[in-house]
Formats: C-alpha cells, sequence, structure tokens
C-alpha cells in the first residue's frame, strides 16, 4: 500500500464517523452538472467525516421514485472532512449515478434519508433552473451559499463563471449634451476605465457618464471584474 494512502486511512480511523443526523446535517448537495455525464456533488461542510449509509439522492420524491430514480449510498460510504463525493452516469462501481439531470430546468434534486426500508424524509431540495452550456448549478461561495451559475468544478471549491457583458457596446448620445449608459454585467460584474478619456466617468463601477463632446465616435476601453476574473471591453459612443 502507498504510504500516503496508509497515511489517510490511518488518519481516516481516528474520525468520528457517524450518521448524517437529518435535522442538522453538514453535509449539502453543492454542485449539480447536466450535460452529457451528468453528476450531483456533495460537500462536507464539517471538519469530522461522516457515514452516509441509508442516504441517497433522487430527482422525485424518494417515497414514490422508482428504483432507477432512487440512488442509495452503499453501506458505510463515507464522505471526508470538508471533503466532496460525486456520483455521476459514468461513475465507477457504486457511485454510478441512475439517473440524469435535466437541463431544461423545472426539477428538483433532492438529498434523503431513511426512515424505515420503505420510507424516506427528505432533508433537503434544490430546485434545477434552466442551465446554459459549459456551465454548472452550484453554491457560491462553496459548501455554504445560494445556489447559481457556476464553472465546472467536480470535487473543488465552486467557481462563478466569467463575467458577460449584457448591455449594447454601441452607445449613442446627442451632441453638445451629456448623457449616461448603464452597464449591465452577468455575475456583478463591475466595470474601471482602462484608458482615461476627457469627459468619461464611472460611476459605481457601473454607470458609464459622457460628457459634452463634439460630433463624431469615441471609443471607451474598460475592465469587467467580477469574482471569477477580468477581462477588457471596448465600447463606442456615437455622437450624431
Amino acid at each position: 500500500m502507498h504510504w500516503a494512502l496508509a497515511s489517510t486511512l490511518f488518519v481516516m480511523s481516528l474520525t468520528s464517523m457517524s450518521p448524517a443526523d437529518a435535522s442538522s446535517t453538514p453535509v449539502v448537495v453543492n454542485e449539480v452538472h447536466c450535460q452529457g455525464n451528468d453528476w450531483i456533488e456533495l460537500y462536507n461542510t464539517s471538519s469530522t467525516a461522516f457515514d452516509l449509509s441509508g442516504w441517497g439522492v433522487s430527482d422525485k420524491n424518494p417515497n414514490s421514485a422508482s428504483l432507477r430514480h432512487r440512488y442509495m449510498f452503499l453501506s458505510k460510504t463515507t464522505i471526508g472532512p470538508k471533503g466532496y463525493l460525486v456520483v455521476e452516469q459514468k461513475g465507477l462501481g457504486s457511485l454510478q449515478l441512475t439517473f440524469g439531470v435535466s437541463c431544461a430546468g423545472g426539477e428538483s434534486i433532492r438529498l434523503f434519508k431513511s426512515i424505515t426500508s420503505a420510507s424516506f424524509e427528505t432533508v433537503s431540495e434544490i430546485y434545477v433552473p434552466k442551465i446554459p452550456k459549459k456551465s454548472t448549478y452550484g453554491r457560491l461561495p462553496n459548501g455554504s451559499g445560494a445556489f447559481g451559475l457556476t464553472t465546472s468544478t467536480k470535487r473543488r471549491s465552486n467557481v462563478a463563471p466569467a463575467s458577460t457583458l449584457m448591455s449594447s457596446t454601441n452607445l449613442k448620445c446627442s451632441p453638445q449634451k451629456s448623457c449616461a449608459f448603464k452597464l449591465v454585467a452577468s455575475n456583478d460584474g463591475k466595470f474601471q476605465i482602462l484608458k482615461a478619456d476627457k469627459g468619461v466617468s464611472i460611476s459605481a463601477g457601473r454607470t458609464l457618464h459622457f460628457a459634452k463632446h463634439k460630433r463624431g465616435t469615441y471609443v471607451v476601453l474598460l475592465k469587467m471584474s467580477s469574482a471569477s476574473g477580468s477581462k477588457n471591453v471596448s465600447l463606442s459612443v456615437h455622437v450624431k
């Protein structure tokens, strides 16, 4: 046995592993992927390993779902402290997910616990909206926040997608009159002017002010930033 693996198992053996309690479980659904190889990621928010024996996930009410739509973790399945556990359609052995996650939205993913062999208690239910291509649906911040669109980070901390400019890049003003434009970006993006231009300013990181100018076309270079990074945006302002 590799020494690192042996060390890990030794540490795990010293950690208390008790079944997660439905009323105060630190185990949460953390991220959902719906494209190609669908998967559901769980995250243990505590510093203690948890035994998921008798727990499962489903895309339907577990008390009425068929076996195919009710995935159960095998006995003695554990999730480590601050650790991740992923079940997926192309998973190996017992971690193979038996149902898919719809990208069209309108379904829910449920984390549940067995009460008896034939009855289950839903611990949490996550509504899944429409998920665009190259995106997942996860908690921000990782493990504790509200759900939103994320970049795929299987078994890693969740990250928001890069901001995208939602408003026009071609703006129009009347000559010798000041005007303002509300800049809208996804994922709470904010802006700053990269190259200063007389009469051009930004307030609150989102509203571009353009002072009185003569007729012509003016190019404003901005940096758009969010928690996931930054990129440059070029705007054209036409004074006619």
